[in-house]
């Protein structure tokens, strides 16, 4: 799997990355333990098929003569699965003498207004309080709202008591204020001091489209016949553990090695790790229902390296655009090493602020 990276080319590649780290000369053979590995990177989009049939119930009278009719069995019908498993695409049928014409249960196409309660109006909530009541006792009997008070009544507005009148909301007679007569409100320019506005739900029609039928009153009833296409996608990233991000970001530009399997069974290719076939083979089973695919493999050798004399680095070799690469991490040993310093630096620095408070 790795006969791109001789012993040669993998020790020359961790020769110039340690002599950027200020090592010059080439690391001897006998000094280098090299663990040989393989990256691979699988995705898998698969287009699965489904077949239902459900009524459909349609507003109006729609024109259904682009849809195929079709009779018996649905999964008799031939559909052409789309050209790419990673787009979806659902394709509609109608059945055969199901296409029925039937009257909505609204009345001409609209149904009541749930907002104004078919009223057609709204109170008018933005003319200025009523200089006389204030707007806190409009009507000793339903307090402006047209409706009998259920609760206590409004403190009224210290003043001189004046004479009350019938109340324009109520009708009740020696229950409201002169002013304002019951509406709690001086008269508004937006309601013409009627205390009302047209409903903005329904233009003050007091009902509206039914979205049903498509306010047209009438429903197209018949049996829908649905094939979709769903794209399924799945993927693998070996090996387990993962390299370091900071290898995996550099061989993201790296001479992969790659193929698409568009058949599933279709033969592995000779590249790939033996290690690596059982875990290749379960991604690419087949599914149920499963009609096309499209696998974009990819693999790249990997060379582990650890210097005897270098314990504080790991050097990953792998094949360049231009020839072999290399970059180094921080072995487990030196980073156990910073942690364990920036935690002593951190106690002593709480030490410190503790003897200076």
């Amino acid at each position: 799997m790795t006969d791109s990276l001789s012993e040669g080319d993998i020790l020359d590649a961790v020769a110039r990355c340690a002599g950027r780290h200020g090592r010059g000369a080439r690391p001897p053979a006998e000094g280098a333990e090299v663990s040989r590995l393989q990256m691979l990177d699988l995705t898998v989009d698969r287009s699965i098929e489904t077949r239902t049939t459900r009524q459909v119930r349609r507003g109006g009278r729609p024109d259904l003569s682009h849809l195929t009719v079709y009779e018996g069995d649905l999964g008799d019908c031939p559909v052409e699965p789309p050209a790419d498993p990673a787009r979806p695409k659902t394709v509609e049928f109608v059945l055969r003498g199901s296409v029925r014409k039937v009257s909505c249960t609204c009345t001409g196409g609209r149904t009541p207004c749930e907002r104004c309660s078919t009223r057609g109006t709204l109170r008018c909530t933005e003319g200025s309080p009523c200089p006389d009541c204030a707007g806190v006792d409009p009507c000793t009997w339903c307090d402006g709202t047209g409706k009998r008070r259920t609760g206590a009544p409004a403190a009224a507005r210290s003043g001189p008591a004046r004479p009350r009148v019938t109340c324009a909301e109520c009708r009740k007679p020696g229950t409201a204020c002169p002013g304002c007569r019951g509406k709690g409100v001086k008269k508004c320019t937006k309601c013409n001091g009627t205390g009302a506005v047209p409903c903005p739900s329904c233009d003050g029609e007091g009902s509206t489209r039914h979205d049903g039928c498509d306010g047209t009153g009438t429903l197209t009833l018949y049996t829908g016949g649905f094939v979709t296409y769903t794209a399924h996608r799945t993927s693998l990233t070996l090996p387990e553990p993962r390299p370091p991000r900071r290898v995996r970001h550099r061989t993201r530009g790296a001479a992969w090695e790659r193929v698409t399997l568009k058949k599933a069974g279709a033969a592995l290719p000779d590249g790939l790790d033996p290690s690596h076939h059982k875990a290749v083979g379960a991604a690419l089973a087949p599914r149920p229902d499963e009609v096309s695919r499209r696998a974009e493999l990819g693999w790249l050798p990997l060379a582990q390296v650890v210097l005897a004399d270098d314990p504080d680095h790991v050097f990953y070799v792998f094949p360049g655009r231009d020839g072999p690469e290399a970059c180094s991490v921080w072995s487990r040993r030196r980073v156990l090493r910073a942690a364990w310093s920036a935690a002593a630096a951190a106690v002593l620095l709480v030490l410190v602020l503790a003897l200076i408070g």
